[in-house]
């Protein structure tokens, strides 16, 4: 599964290895997450918004996008973004990008709860 998780940030060891830990357990996750939908051009979470979640592409397509310095939307490039949202969710830090729909999109979101609860306890 692929994994945007470095496009505007920098990943220090530790966090590549709790994202690492995270994206070998997905399927584990899913369950405790729930399906939504998004129609084509809808965003679904927003630059400098703190993460409720990380999201799994199911169906359609994604646009990460961010506002540059001079004020302009830049597209990021994000491959096959199948996992989404995970990094900033790890990090506590603020989404660095925005996800828009760029079809009719489904996503498995997994809430942050479950994440916390999955990393708690564990030897990172």
């Amino acid at each position: 599964m692929n994994i945007n998780q470095d496009i505007c940030c920098g990943v220090s060891p530790l966090e590549k290895k709790l994202l690492k830990e995270v994206q070998e357990h997905v399927s584990d996750l899913l369950p405790q997450g729930g399906l939504m939908h998004f129609k084509k051009g809808h965003a679904i979470f927003y630059e400098g918004h703190h993460p409720l979640g990380f999201y799994v592409l199911k169906k359609g397509e994604i646009v990460l996008s961010r506002t540059t310095m001079e004020d302009r939307k830049e597209d990021l490039p994000n491959g096959s973004q199948e996992l989404f949202g995970l990094f900033h969710l790890l990090t506590n830090t603020p989404h660095c990008a925005t996800a828009t729909a760029q079809n009719d999109v489904e996503v498995f979101f997994v809430p942050k709860s479950v994440v916390l609860d999955f990393l708690k306890g564990r030897e990172l």
